[in-house]
């Protein structure tokens, strides 16, 4: 479940996050293999990295607001004092 959380951020912020990465180069750029390479595993690990701190800022807080109210509340057990 959080890889498809964190799969599906990589979705949702992808298209911006490279619009913004190419917009800012200012130099040529010349087509390689290699350079493809090396671009695609930094943007990727990039994105990644981008999403998971996404997830963790923005998902979380909410997924323990929903175990808080869908929880059933346990039967039996009473609280002393």
């Amino acid at each position: 479940m959080p890889l498809g959380r964190l799969t599906y951020c990589v979705y949702l912020i992808h298209l911006d996050f490279l619009n913004v990465y190419f917009a800012m180069e200012r130099r040529l750029y010349y087509y390689t293999f290699y350079g493809q390479v090396i671009t695609y595993v930094g943007l990727l690990l990039s994105m990644i990295g981008l999403a998971f701190v996404i997830t963790v800022i923005a998902e979380a807080p909410f997924i323990n607001i929903e175990k808080i109210i869908l929880v059933p509340a346990k039967k039996g057990i009473t609280q002393l004092g």
